[in-house]
């Protein structure tokens, strides 16, 4: 299967928050690229559903909007993954993946100017 993603995919975990209109669900993120994030929880939502994110980061929360991409299969006892596409990136979303990036590559002296 050919990986179609524009930018690179990193480990990322934090505490989320999610949901179709509400996010009331709990869970947490897994990978960060620009595109994307990958979350973990009990309650997973089809392919192709809307859903609302709220990414907590220390005092500060990004709000993102995204479509579910995939979901893993439900086995009990294991929290199930999806993958979502940000339709709505916000400066926030941006600023941290950069962050990562720059973190892990050695360039935390280094802005990103986009």
């Amino acid at each position: 299967m050919e990986d179609r993603r524009i930018s690179k995919r990193i480990p990322f975990r934090g505490k989320v928050k999610y949901g179709s209109s509400d996010p009331i669900l709990g869970g947490y993120s897994f990978n960060l690229s620009e595109g994307g994030i990958g979350i973990k929880g009990h309650r997973m939502y089809p392919p192709q559903s809307k859903i609302t994110i709220f990414l907590y980061m220390g005092d500060d929360t990004i709000r993102i909007e995204g479509v579910v991409r995939w979901v893993s299969p439900t086995l009990p006892g294991v929290r199930s993954s999806m993958g979502i596409k940000f339709t709505s990136r916000t400066d926030g979303i941006k600023s941290v993946y950069q962050q990562r990036i720059n973190r892990m590559t050695g360039d935390e002296g280094l802005s990103n100017v986009a």
